[in-house]
């Protein structure tokens, strides 16, 4: 392969792999990209949510408020504000509370029941 299709191979896995990370974080079905879509919550001051690993939760993204959020195992205590995310891989069950009243944006696999 000579140098010049080398980089354009180089360049079209990029854009490739940056179109993948742009239809899965729109919720978007793009080609081979998970069914996934987008569901509100909202947390008021003190309250508490378990998400067990059936709840299909990928992600869970902090529009307005402050959460805690932990694993099980615990492997530290995450705080997360307005504007920041989480994807929740492994250690399930996690938990999370409202520090103070909180609206979140969950990122659910198409597959799963609603989280309720």
């Amino acid at each position: 392969m000579s140098p010049a299709r080398s980089r354009i191979a180089s360049w079209y896995a990029i854009a490739n792999d940056y179109l993948h990370a742009f239809y899965r974080a729109c919720g978007s079905t793009g080609y081979a990209t998970p069914m996934v879509r987008r569901e509100p919550l909202s947390m008021l001051k003190g309250n508490v949510l378990s998400l067990n690993q059936s709840s299909g939760v990928e992600r869970l993204t902090v529009e307005r408020g402050i959460i805690w959020l932990t694993s099980t195992p615990a492997r530290g205590d995450i705080i997360l504000k307005a504007g920041q995310s989480w994807e929740l891989k492994q250690d399930w069950p996690f938990v999370i509370e409202a520090l103070e009243d909180a609206e979140l944006n969950l990122l659910v696999s198409q597959e799963t029941e609603e989280v309720k």
